[in-house]
């Protein structure tokens, strides 16, 4: 009677696994599947900086057998694009989805199973780690991925989080393709599995690269800088604020005055809101923020007395409206507030 041995996860070692069985026992002794959710098969993963910076052809150079030759040559079963997603071990089946197939779920029966999806890796909760851009690099499909975002969104500037063998490799890489990079990372150094003088000659390498290299510092979410105390011109704060779509900057004198939330719309920035909001919401934000930057550079004049009225019409409109921008502003810590109100309220009393 034939056995069959079910192999999920497509890369050296289930593949190795795969081979090594076929090895033993033929065809007719024998039936192997394997399942692997990505594209490729017993791949080079270490490789894969070198296929975004155009150092070697890929993605096919960086595959040692695809599974076509593992179909033909070997006798093993590759079914790419299938994710396994239940092992029922009381009937000794694996449920594989088609991922390009609806989704569509299979049972297949085994004799003998093996199990390697390999690691995983412990990527950090940050708020906006799902956003558009956001990459990690530990298969082939992700290194397609940003390879496809390098080429066809053109950006300009790239920032990596960790300064190990692939973060260091992936900034080189970065810079290869014209990128300006920022390279983050909370040790003291980069490479910080090298004693401290050989990470130092590292770091001295990268900057010789063009690389900015940023050391000692911390990041809490893709979108939301924290800096300690008021310096918002902390090195890695400033960095980050500059690549970002958009940033909010907390002001300790507002919170002082009762404005809460105490955001400084003056030196808060989106760079995609006129993307995402009509022109009437776009025209009275940017009669708010004048009025508002208008009287905050004016404030020291205007409190003392010393600004006289009717001596310039725009500072006459940012005194004028002041109040209505306190109010605007101001919310009670347990206030919910309706978007749409909010945007009414906007427009009625800074719109054209």
């Amino acid at each position: 009677m034939v056995e069959r041995l079910v192999v999920i996860g497509g890369d050296a070692a289930g593949m190795s696994a795969a081979s090594q069985a076929r090895k033993r026992r033929k065809p007719d002794a024998l039936e192997i599947i394997a399942f692997e959710r990505g594209h490729f098969t017993s791949y080079s993963a270490c490789g894969i900086p070198y296929w975004i910076g155009g150092v070697v052809d890929g993605p096919d150079a960086l595959v040692a057998r695809d599974p076509q030759t593992f179909r033909e040559k070997h006798a093993i079963d590759v079914r790419i694009r299938h994710e396994v997603v239940e092992i029922d071990l009381d009937r000794r089946e694996v449920v594989a989805r088609a991922l390009d197939d609806g989704n569509k779920e299979t049972r297949t029966g085994f004799d003998q199973l093996v199990y390697a999806t390999g690691a995983v890796p412990v990527a950090p909760r940050w708020p906006g780690s799902d956003a558009r851009g956001v990459f990690g690099v530990q298969t082939l499909d992700d290194g397609a991925a940003v390879r496809e975002y390098v080429d066809t969104e053109r950006p300009e500037r790239a920032v990596v989080v960790g300064a190990g063998y692939i973060g260091v490799e992936m900034a080189e890489a970065l810079v290869r393709h014209g990128l300006e990079v920022t390279v983050l990372d909370r040790a003291g150094q980069p490479m910080s599995t090298l004693d401290p003088d050989m990470g130092a000659l590292v770091h001295e390498a990268m900057e010789g690269l063009g690389i900015d290299v940023r050391t000692g510092g911390s990041i809490t979410a893709l979108y939301t800088v924290l800096a300690d105390g008021d310096d918002t011109a902390d090195p890695i704060v400033d960095t980050a604020r500059a690549i970002v779509d958009g940033h909010i900057i907390l002001s300790r004198a507002l919170a002082e005055q009762g404005v809460f939330p105490a955001i400084d719309v003056g030196r808060s920035l989106s760079r995609v809101m006129s993307d995402i909001i009509g022109p009437e919401h776009t025209e009275a934000a940017r009669t708010f923020r004048r009025l508002w930057s208008v009287y905050e550079e004016n404030r020291d004049l205007i409190l003392m007395g010393a600004y006289k009225d009717g001596s310039d019409p725009v500072i006459d409109a940012a005194v004028a409206h002041h109040p209505l921008i306190l109010e605007f502003l101001r919310q009670g810590q347990k206030e919910l507030v309706n978007l749409n109100v909010s945007v009414t309220q906007l427009v009625d009393n800074f719109g054209a």
